[in-house]
Order: C-alpha cells, then structure tokens, then sequence
C-alpha cells in the first residue's frame, strides 16, 4: 500500500508539472529469448539507439518487462524493441518485417501492453531452416582473439567439394545470419548457397564462402573502421585482422583452398560494404576481390576516402559495387566517388563495375537478387575485361539482315556496348549486350548502317545492310 500511494503521489507531481506518465509493459514475448537478453526500446525519444541503457525494460512488481517514460501531453513517439540492436529487432508472427510502433502521451497517467511476437537473428524453433545441405555451421564459438569474443562461423562448400580434389577460392562475408538462412535472418536471407549452387548446375565454378555472424550490438563497432561521433565504432581494423590473422589461416588449414590474394574475397552490404572496401584497400595483399553493396561510407566520411588517397591499391584488385535508387542517391554517389579516387591512384575503370537498380531498397531481398551478378562479374567477366590480350571479336549474321541482327561474341562472358550509327555518325540504337546477342532493327528504314562494338577496352566496327 505504501508502494502504491507513493506512486500515486509521484504521478500527481508529473502531472501539475505538465508531464504525462505512461508505462510500456511487455506482457508477451518469444519463449526462445535467450535468459541473459535484456530487451531494450528504441524510437524517436532516444535518437532511435537499439542498445540505449538508458531504455532496458526492467521487471515490474509482477515480473514483467517494464519501462516508464514521461512527456508533456501530446508528444508523440514512435518506437520499437530489441535485445541490444537492429540485428536483434522485434520481428511479426510469422518473422516479417513490422511498422514502427506509435504512442501519444495523454493528459493522464497510462499503460500499454506489449506482446513481442519474433526476433530477428535468433533463432526460432517455429521458423523453417532454409539451408541447402552444402552449408554448415563451422561452429558456434569461434574465438577472436583480436576483439576478446566468440562468434557463429558459417561455411558454404562448392556441390563438388567432396568429389573432387580441387582447391577453391574462399569469399569471406559478413553478417552470416542473413546469408543461408531465413530462420535467423534479419529481415530474409540472401540465397547466397542456393544462387552458387544454381550456377555451379550450369556448370560454373563456385567457391567456398565463410560466413561471419554479426556480433549483434558490437556490430557497428566491428564494421567500422573509424570511430563516429555520434554512432561510436571504430573496432573494423580489429575485426579486419582477425579474419586476416586468424580466420583465414584456420580455413586454409581445414580446407582445400586457394590463400593467395586472386582468390581471397571479402564482401558485405550496407556496413558491411563499408569494412568490405576497407579491408581491400589497406590490406591489399590479402584481398584482390571485393563485393561492396550499399556501402555505408556515410559513417566514415571522410577518413574512409582518405585512406584511398594515401594507398596503393594494386592490379589486379576487383571491385563490384551496388547500389538501389530506393536507398537515396548519397549510396550512388559515395560510390562513384570512392571509384573516382580508386582511379586517381592508378586503379583503371576497367577493374570496377557501379550497379545501380533504381528499385534496390536498404534491404537483404535487394542484395540477394544481385549475388549471381556480382559473383559473376567478380570471377569471370571483370577479369576478361580487364584481360588486354583478349581481341575483340564478333560473328556478325546475316547481312544483309531484314529485322533481327545475330552477334556472336567469341568471349560468352564479357560485356560490350553495341551501337548502330548512321552513316553520317549518327548513334540511332544502343544496348548492352554480354555473349551472343539477338538486335531487333526492324524500326530502321532500308538502308546502310554501321554496327559498333565497345568492350575489352576496344572498339570494332562492322558495315550492314538493312533490307
């Protein structure tokens, strides 16, 4: 009772001072939630910081999560729970993504009742694995000795492996809950095993991948290089070395691998990209492909570009970069930038490639759509076109031609711009064309035409006639 009243009083004193009381109660939430976890709030009255101290909910008297906030009457909020992170936010009944959560502070003392049905990145018993069964859980307590922690190490074997004696190239990726597996994915998984496994069928040669879990809310710490104001961070150069100086030598113990620099990737999304690039840039001797998608060069501006300005990256260094029309136009254009100075330090353009997809979103469905792009151009097309003994070369049929011009280019991978000028120079049709190309030409009129390839650094000319 005396609990009570002291409450009341205090209440009484929040009101007649203009604030509004209310307490969030968590009455509900995953059986699966680790005993240790603490679930914190997140939303418009903290800056949106998923590990806040200051917003752990505590038990109440009945044993339930409990926070209490206080703001003038009328204040809305929006906001949402996690266990210390974004990779760890509260998820819907079946794992999807949820809106943010809304309040209004009343004039009066309130309470909400809250039922947290998922989270994201730890494991639900209910959720479906969607692993193929060439990936596997290296194990769950690999040590970092370089950060004084344990983390998940996922492992992606080519469908050959155990048939063959062959040595293969190894990606080292990051955030590995989102790779395989939707069941402790963030917000869906990429595919990376399924879109490998799908062009190995049609005979492509696909690599190992080792997968590095995220270390939840030390994640911005571990894929940051530099430290921000704001945001903290700045342990990437750890993280670095600990997969350069103690991840790297364990898989090419335990694995038939390829350890030189050719064949050693690193490749992530949104951080991700940001500690990818890093990586490549400063250790140069140990990457030479990089998959770079959204990159969250943002966080580092502008140490992360001057690091590029002070370095030497060497050739051959392979660098895909991705960005969505649907992130805001700073990801396109951070990235042209980071490719602009790459290239005032000797790196030529041939050995960069900028994707842009206006429909990409900030999310893991847009990254996974363009892994088989990416891996593809990474292993195969860059390093044809950045090949200059390659001549380039076309069967060209038939010509004279009525509507639909046959190329064939003896290089299947390699991409090229083909153009049809008039005779006078001017260009009336382009496209980007890769391997053999059907050219719809049935909107010209009758007459004489040039037909321009560009590709491997070259240019080749053909005259057709159109009949």
């Amino acid at each position: 009772m005396h609990r009570k009243f002291l409450a009341l009083i205090s209440a009484f004193f929040m009101l007649i001072n203009g604030f509004s009381q209310t307490h969030f109660i968590v009455k509900q939430y995953p059986s699966y939630t680790p005993d240790t976890a603490k679930i914190y709030m997140a939303g418009t009255m903290n800056g949106w910081n998923p590990g806040d101290t200051s917003y752990i909910l505590r038990p109440d008297s009945s044993g339930f999560p409990e926070i209490t906030l206080n703001e003038s009457p009328g204040t809305q909020i929006e906001y949402k729970f996690t266990l210390g992170s974004w990779a760890t936010v509260e998820k819907g009944p079946s794992g999807e993504e949820i809106s943010n959560r809304t309040y209004t502070f009343p004039g009066s003392q309130d309470t909400v009742w809250i039922t947290i049905y998922n989270w994201a990145g730890v494991e639900n018993p209910s959720i479906r694995h969607t692993t193929e069964p060439n990936v596997h859980i290296l194990t769950n307590s690999f040590y970092m000795p370089q950060l004084g922690r344990y983390r998940r190490i996922w492992v992606y074997l080519p469908p050959d492996y155990d048939s063959s004696n062959a040595r293969y190239p190894v990606i080292y990726m990051h955030d590995g809950q989102n790779l395989f597996d939707d069941a402790t994915s963030f917000a869906g998984e990429w595919h990376v095993d399924e879109h490998l496994n799908e062009l190995a069928a049609k005979g492509y040669p696909v690599p190992i991948v080792i997968g590095i879990d995220n270390g939840g809310a030390y994640r911005i710490d571990e894929l940051t290089p530099y430290p921000n104001a704001t945001y903290g961070g700045g342990d990437g150069d750890k993280y670095v070395r600990f997969i350069i100086e103690t991840l790297k030598p364990y898989v090419d113990s335990a694995f038939r691998t390829l350890p030189d620099r050719e064949n050693t990737w690193i490749w992530g999304s949104s951080l991700g990209g940001l500690i990818s690039f890093y990586a490549a840039v400063k250790y140069n001797d140990t990457f030479g492909r990089v998959g770079v998608f959204s990159p969250s060069f943002w966080i580092n501006d502008p140490q992360i570009y001057e690091l590029i300005s002070k370095s030497k990256v060497q050739k051959p260094t392979f660098f895909y970069f991705l960005a969505g029309g649907l992130e805001g136009q700073d990801v396109a254009s951070d990235c042209r930038h980071a490719i602009s100075l790459l290239e005032q330090q000797g790196l030529d353009s041939v050995y960069m490639h900028l994707q842009t997809d206006p429909l990409g979103r900030h999310d893991e469905a847009f990254w996974g759509r363009w892994v088989k792009d990416a891996y593809l151009w990474l292993s195969i097309i860059g390093p044809e076109q950045a090949d200059t003994s390659k001549k380039l070369n076309f069967r060209i049929y038939p010509n004279p031609v009525q509507d639909l011009l046959k190329i064939d280019s003896q290089y299947y991978t390699v991409r090229y711009t083909c153009q049809v000028l008039s005779m006078t120079g001017d260009i009336l049709l382009q496209r980007q064309c890769q391997g053999s190309t059907n050219l719809d030409i049935s909107a010209l009129p009758t007459g004489v035409y040039v037909l321009r390839m560009i590709g491997l650094g070259q240019t080749m000319s053909r005259r057709i006639i159109k009949i």
